[in-house]
């Protein structure tokens, strides 16, 4: 398990422990994922397809569609991904809902 931050697009942004597989990540953001870079320690997984399929303008992260979510992005050795820190998934989430990483 890994803990993540989930921001839905028109709804607050909360914590949530997943599994670490592609399956439980495809079904979050609604199909195949996106990794991208959101700082220095920190990605955004996406859904690859987001813009064809039309999904909603992300309202916290208006740059992005749909349902997106944040994980670290260091790497296991195995390839796997690493979760969040509870302090570090609880200052995201904080920013997110309040506002701050709107444009």
């Amino acid at each position: 398990m890994i803990r993540v931050v989930i921001v839905p697009p028109e709804e607050p942004a909360y914590i949530k422990e997943i599994e670490n597989d592609l399956q439980t990540m495809q079904e979050i953001v609604g199909g195949y994922i996106e990794v991208t870079k959101l700082t220095q320690g920190i990605n955004i997984i996406c859904n690859e397809e987001g813009l064809i399929k039309k999904l909603p303008k992300n309202v916290h992260l208006p740059w992005l569609v749909g349902t997106v979510f944040l994980v670290s992005s260091e790497i296991e050795g195995d390839g796997e991904m690493v979760g969040l820190k509870k302090s570090t998934a609880e200052n995201w989430k904080n920013c997110i809902n309040c506002g701050v990483l709107v444009d």
